[in-house]
């Protein structure tokens, strides 16, 4: 018997008005979704001021994976496809030479040694991915012109629940092109860079233990790509160079760092040693630093830094997160701008907490413990002055912003508290500043040549010594500063105001809104009366200091760093 094939016969059928009004009324639903989706599509993406496309995503390739066999020299891949690595290679390397194709390799506990170039090397391919299972190592001895322990020509992406130990006499990881990281726990000892990726990195998942005579990652493209972000993962950096070392911009939006460059900074830029070793281009000691620009966007962030903490060649933005930071030198450095929206930052230890040409806090909360000053207004290249603790002078520079919009400021500053080059604003947010003890600065500096200081808002009640103390140019709402013939220690009121500054002070200035105008207040000091002012203007001064409003601009900005910028 034969088997026909039947065809149903087709039929004609007429929809009625109803059903395609019905059918018009979903199309339009349909439209109106789509044009939504498109809409928040669009918007979501214009949050970011950048992302970096790998063009690596995942893997496409699918189907079995090859057994591979492992001959004298190791393992050559010549075509495109899925190949399975089982068998150790004692002395030789794996090999990609699949032209225009793209190779998925999966390391499944295997040890690679070679002793004369990297253990897997990816000479061409279109995309190459490593996909770790188990327990693997690699070590490799390499060469300036092959320098890492993997070292690929062309895009990666590394990703896997198991782990990789490299050791390499120059770099651990080396891509070329662009590399993205999507999972793994990986250790790896370099005596150079640890991951380098030239034209950008991407890591999304992962554990990092990494430790490096030269830069934990780094992107080295300085003619069109170079960016670097990082959205989840949990690192821990050593290096004796910068931890992060990003030629372009870098993003953090997630993740978990805890970053030691350097000597730490237990090395400051006072001493001798650290002049000497940041005099020299290859020798810098940052925690994060990118030449175009650092922004985080959220993560937990802690750097112990022989130089800058944070660096910026550019611009340093900061969205959230929870950034904690030790610094032989700047807590926060930018040469343009450097702006606060959110997070939480505690700098423990710097030499000049935070930096920049403008300087602009708009939200979150701020520690900073400074031996110079707290913030600094004053831009330009983060380079050494040739002297230990030397300064760079600058004179006065309307162009140089200290602007506070809000948040929740705490200095403790041995130099100047807030200090501007030029125009210093306070505008709301609640700042509180232990300024120095030595009448050589002042809890607030700002520049001469007919900048201001102006008060319109917030709360700002700072404290110091009263040998180069200012007041406010111009308030909207009373402001009082209190200059007092000796000096104190302990707790203050006045009014319904209230602090316990950290050290000595003999000068006082509150702007507030409880403060009334006309209105006559106390100033006690553990609980004694000190002095009684009269508030018969916006802007009240009582006693004498050692210098006139803006005049306090004995010693220009202070900035100083060091090596390489």
């Amino acid at each position: 018997m034969t088997n026909k094939k039947t065809t149903k016969p087709k039929t004609k059928t007429t929809l009625s008005q109803k059903q395609k009004t019905a059918i018009g009324i979903g199309l339009l639903g349909i439209l109106l979704i789509a044009i939504l989706v498109g809409v928040v599509f669009v918007f979501q993406n214009k949050t970011d001021e950048f992302s970096v496309n790998t063009g690596v995503d995942a893997s496409t390739l699918t189907g079995d994976a090859q057994t591979l066999t492992v001959g004298e020299d190791g393992v050559e891949i010549t075509s495109g496809g899925i190949y399975e690595l089982k068998t150790n290679i004692e002395s030789g390397c794996v090999i990609v030479r699949a032209d225009n194709a793209d190779v998925e390799l999966i390391l499944n506990n295997v040890s690679i040694t070679n002793s004369d170039g990297p253990a897997i090397y990816v000479e061409s391919a279109d995309n190459f991915y490593l996909q770790l299972v188990g327990s693997n190592t690699l070590v490799a001895t390499t060469s300036s012109d092959f320098n890492g322990a993997i070292y690929s020509k062309d895009d990666i992406l590394i990703y896997g629940d198991g782990s990789l130990d490299i050791t390499s006499n120059i770099d651990g990881i080396v891509g070329k092109d662009d590399l993205q990281i999507d999972g793994g726990k990986f250790t790896i000892s370099a005596e150079d860079d640890g991951i380098v990726g030239k034209d950008s990195i991407k890591v999304t998942d992962g554990v990092f233990d990494i430790t490096a005579g030269g830069d934990g990652f780094k992107t080295s493209n300085e003619t069109e790509k170079g960016d670097a972000e990082f959205t989840g993962g949990t690192f821990t950096i050593n290096t004796g160079s910068d931890g992060l070392q990003i030629i372009a911009n870098l993003l953090i939006s997630g993740g978990t760092f805890d970053i030691t460059a350097g000597n730490g900074s237990g090395t400051t830029s006072t001493s001798s040693q650290w002049l000497g070793s940041n005099t020299s281009d290859s020798s810098s000691t940052k925690g994060i630093k990118a030449d175009s620009s650092v922004q985080i966007d959220g993560g937990t962030i802690t750097v112990n830094s022989q130089d800058d903490a944070f660096h910026s060649n550019g611009n340093v933005t900061i969205n959230g997160g929870v950034i904690n930071l030790a610094s032989g030198d700047d807590g926060m450095h930018a040469d343009n701008d450097l702006t606060v929206n959110g997070g939480t930052i505690n700098i423990t230890k710097a030499y000049e907490g935070i930096e920049g040409g403008t300087i602009t806090i708009n939200d979150g909360d701020i520690k900073v413990v400074a031996t110079d000053d707290g913030f600094n207004a004053a831009g330009g290249s983060d380079t050494t002055s040739g002297r230990v603790g030397g300064q760079n002078n600058f004179a006065g520079d309307a162009s140089k912003v200290l602007t506070i919009n809000g948040g929740t400021i705490y200095v403790n500053a041995s130099g100047d508290g807030l200090d501007s080059n030029g125009n210093l604003y306070i505008a709301g947010g609640t700042t509180y500043v232990d300024g120095p003890t030595n009448n050589g600065n002042g809890p607030i500096d700002y520049g001469d040549s007919g900048c201001e200081f102006k008060i319109t808002g917030g709360t700002l009640i700072a404290v110091g010594s009263s040998g180069m103390a200012v007041n406010a140019t111009s308030a909207t709402q009373t402001t009082v500063m209190i200059n007092l013939t000796s000096s104190y220690t302990g707790a203050l009121t006045f009014g319904d105001i209230s602090y316990s500054p950290a050290k000595s002070y003999q000068s006082v200035l509150i702007s507030s809104d409880k403060l009334s105008l006309g209105s006559t207040y106390t100033l006690k000091i553990n609980n004694t009366d000190v002095q009684s002012v009269t508030l018969n203007n916006a802007i009240t001064t009582s006693g004498t200091a050692g210098m006139q409003p803006g005049m306090g601009q004995g010693r220009q900005g202070g900035m100083q760093g060091g090596g390489r910028r």
